[in-house]
């Protein structure tokens, strides 16, 4: 299971938006996310579990829980957009979360206190 951890290299405060009436979770900052080998149009894994979202350049051991994705933009500027009622059911109502950027993953979950 991913648990959160003071492992992280960078860490981010992102507002969480709504797009089409799901919750959405955009992340665009080219440094934090080529820092963990999230690259334009490289293929990634995604977790949604309760109380976070982990992303992954591996399968991280759970298949049936896990689907592809693959890191969209432009250039060399890295995008990815979690937009699906998959993101409101993991991170509830949260209005802001904490992305923790890893050497090789992503952890998404709700901004405490």
């Amino acid at each position: 299971m991913i648990m959160p951890s003071e492992n992280a290299l960078n860490v981010q405060t992102l507002k969480v938006g709504l797009h089409r009436g799901n919750h959405r979770v955009w992340l665009d900052n080219r440094g934090f996310l080529t820092s963990s080998g999230f690259t334009v149009g490289c293929g990634y894994y995604i977790y949604f579990g309760e109380g976070i979202i982990g992303l992954s350049k591996n399968d991280m051991g759970i298949p049936k829980e896990v689907k592809e994705r693959k890191v969209s933009g432009k250039g060399e500027s890295p995008v990815v957009d979690l937009s699906s009622k998959a993101v409101k059911k993991s991170l509830g109502d949260a209005k802001r979360v904490k992305i923790e950027y890893r050497g090789d993953c992503i952890l998404i979950s709700p901004e405490r206190g």
